[in-house]
């Protein structure tokens, strides 16, 4: 009898950490804020949320231009869907104010299914309409 309490403890154990464990994965998304950053060499990119839910967020986007190299840097919002894992990339936002120069856009994001408790930012050095090198980084809650 001790045994099986002992293995029906363990087992209680174990359930509830995997329950913790993945019901904090997403836990910083219910209506808080949260950021993502990342630099490759000639854009430095951020991504700032607030009331970030599973299916909404409103978004600060702002790119820097770090090389002189006649280039123009964006910035688009990535997301991954709860239920399937895709990855969603968003529209660019185009920062072609030059060299140094700091662009901030305002936007805004939903879906109608759990589409954004995983958002993050994509941030690329572009030639026309052609991404030269990229970085991307997934948002932490705040």
């Amino acid at each position: 009898m001790q045994k099986t309490s002992q293995r029906i403890a363990a087992v209680g154990a174990t359930a509830a950490a995997i329950f913790i464990a993945t019901s904090t994965v997403n836990a910083h998304a219910i209506g808080s804020g949260g950021h993502a950053g990342c630099a490759v060499n000639g854009v430095d990119g951020r991504g700032f949320f607030k009331n970030w839910t599973h299916n909404s967020a409103k978004i600060s986007l702002v790119t820097y231009d770090t090389q002189q190299d006649h280039r123009h840097v964006a910035i688009r919002l990535i997301s991954k869907k709860d239920y399937d894992g895709k990855i969603r990339y968003w529209a660019w936002h185009h920062n072609r104010k030059g060299y140094n120069k700091k662009d901030v856009v305002e936007t805004s994001a939903s879906t109608g299914k759990s589409g954004l408790s995983y958002i993050g930012i994509q941030a690329a050095v572009m030639d026309g309409t052609r991404v030269v090198k990229s970085c991307k980084a997934w948002g932490q809650g705040t």
